[in-house]
């Protein structure tokens, strides 16, 4: 399976998805996403939530505090998810609102990490 089919079958398995995405870790490209809605433009929140997850590496690697895997952000409306891929290059990032179950999707992409990371580019 490509990117866009992993991440269509990833997303028909999270209750109330808003959007997941596979970003260049670099710069917040999305090289493939989903989202329920088409109008959904997934650059906007890639290349900001691509910021908070590399200032969560920066800070991971500065206290020595151990590798910097995934992280969970709340605001009052969404959850949203980060979990690097490809030895950093890439990331998953999955959002979903607040009144959905955020332990399935941490559950579910660590599951399709395997499989994310086999059809990256």
């Amino acid at each position: 399976m490509n990117l866009e089919e992993l991440l269509q079958k990833f997303g028909s398995e999270i209750e109330g998805l808003v959007m997941t995405a596979i970003v260049f870790a670099e710069d917040g490209t999305p090289i493939a996403g989903y989202a329920p809605s088409e109008d959904l433009d997934f650059s906007i929140p890639a290349v900001f939530f691509g910021e908070v997850l590399r200032k969560g590496v920066e800070a991971a690697r500065e206290t020595q505090w151990g590798e910097f895997e995934e992280s969970l952000l709340a605001t009052t409306e969404y959850y949203v998810f980060t979990r690097l891929l490809g030895k950093g290059t890439y990331f998953h990032l999955t959002v979903i609102p607040r009144n959905s179950n955020w332990g399935i999707v941490r559950v579910k992409m660590l599951k399709y990490a395997k499989d994310f990371e086999a059809a990256l580019p």
